[in-house]
């Protein structure tokens, strides 16, 4: 970075030689990179990964600090890297930061790393900073910062728990959206990382509706809804991102999830999993001839997290295995349920990669009052191969047309969309 006067170079290095032994830390050069002196000092626990500053303005820098203590710093420099300070404190009682919903909800309990910073190149007192939840800005050179993400929209004190609107600056998976059958004005977003979001004026403003008090409150995947007893069903996890690359590996740990319930339009849940594995849940889905619940796990093949389709006669009180004929080998990546009007249940499975080698997933079919599932994907690419890797798929009213998403990498590559006009006898 260069002024008429002087350049001075700032980086970022880990002094552990990313063998994690050592901390983040940033150095400076003020001789055109001959010689590098340390600025500030980072640990394991409390390093730096991003350093800016503005064209021209080489004196004031500014750089992200990441704490696991669930702190966030950016720290500010006006004397070419000589000194720093903190100019980032964010406080629920007071802080030099106006807080968003988000930090409100998630920030302060679980806390979230830095992962970008951008200083206005002609002038250096105006920044801006994003975690993996908010986004920040300051023009005054950090001396105030406000949250540039949502508004707030209900009645004060400003806390955790408040309705707001958003500036559509929330960037993370949406699984679905839903209306509330009962209450058309309630609205809801199935997220990763950031749960459930809850709105009862028809979208125009939301409630954070999965607290850190609620067990698996990290992804809401599918939500399912009894109208009969004004009663909400939802496939929750803390394990996010299904069925992305990243999560169909055997090397992937499988972490918690289970069945939420609510009573009261999704204001406040409880778990009702007792039966279950504890993995994750993906998908569920309620008959409506018979009040029965089944739910998609993600899992595998060995007692305690297998993974399959599990159903529920008594309202989610309790639950039961249902997995005669369903899965491929060690492959009970259940991910999709569907159903059609003839009561036929289906279910999808996604992809199961160990190391380099492909266990396939697929479509299999429940019939109405059968004992065991048929597996109609043995054929899915139409040349005698089975579909392997899964995303989603759907099917009409009577089960006769499926339509299925995939995108396995690798050989053979069934990336596409394939489809069945005769109940998946036959695909193209």
């Amino acid at each position: 970075v260069s002024s008429p006067s002087t350049v001075v170079l700032y980086a970022v290095f880990d002094s552990g030689g990313g063998s994690g032994s050592g901390g983040t830390d940033v150095y400076r050069s003020v001789n055109g990179a001959a010689n590098w002196t340390l600025a500030l000092t980072g640990t394991t626990t409390d390093g730096f990964n991003k350093v800016e500053c503005a064209e021209g303005s080489p004196a004031t820098a500014y750089a992200l600090n990441n704490s696991s203590s669930q702190t966030e710093g950016i720290w500010k420099t006006t004397d070419s890297g000589a000194t720093w300070n903190n100019v980032f404190t964010p406080s629920t009682s007071g802080g030099n930061v106006t807080l968003g919903w988000c930090d409100w909800d998630i920030i302060f309990q679980e806390g979230q790393p830095w992962i970008q910073l951008k200083v206005d190149p002609a002038n250096p007192n105006r920044v801006a900073a994003t975690d993996l939840d908010c986004s920040y800005m300051t023009t005054d050179g950090g001396s105030t910062w406000s949250e540039v993400y949502s508004t707030f929209a209900d009645t004060l004190p400003v806390g955790a728990g408040k309705k707001w609107s958003t500036r559509d600056l929330e960037v993370t998976t949406a699984w679905h959206y839903y209306i509330n059958p009962w209450t058309p004005t309630t609205h809801y977003i199935a997220q990763s990382d950031i749960g459930l979001q809850r709105s009862t004026d028809a979208g125009n403003t939301w409630y954070h509706s999965l607290p850190f008090s609620v067990t698996w409150h990290n992804t809401i995947y599918e939500m399912a809804f009894d109208a009969g007893a004004s009663v909400i069903y939802a496939a929750a996890s803390v394990q996010h991102d299904i069925p992305h690359s990243t999560q169909i590996k055997t090397s992937v740990t499988l972490r918690a999830g289970g069945v939420l319930k609510s009573t009261n339009n999704g204001v406040s849940w409880m778990a009702v999993s007792t039966g279950l594995p504890a993995i994750p849940a993906t998908s569920i889905l309620r008959d409506p001839a018979n009040g029965n619940l089944y739910v998609a796990m993600w899992g595998n093949a060995t007692a305690g997290t297998q993974g399959g389709v599990y159903m529920s006669s008594n309202n989610g009180t309790s639950w039961s295995v249902m997995n005669t004929g369903l899965g491929n080998s060690t492959n009970f990546h259940a991910y999709q349920l569907k159903e059609d009007t003839g009561g036929n249940l289906y279910c999808m499975i996604s992809g199961y990669l160990a190391g380099t080698t492909w266990t396939p997933g697929g479509i299999w079919k429940f019939p109405n009052g059968g004992s065991s599932w048929t597996y109609l994907t043995a054929n899915g690419d139409g040349a005698g191969v089975p579909l392997y890797y899964l995303q989603g798929f759907d099917i009409d009213s009577s089960g006769m047309t499926i339509y299925a998403a995939s995108m396995k990498y690798g050989s053979p590559s069934q990336k596409g969309l394939y489809r069945s006009i005769n109940g998946g006898t036959n695909w193209t």
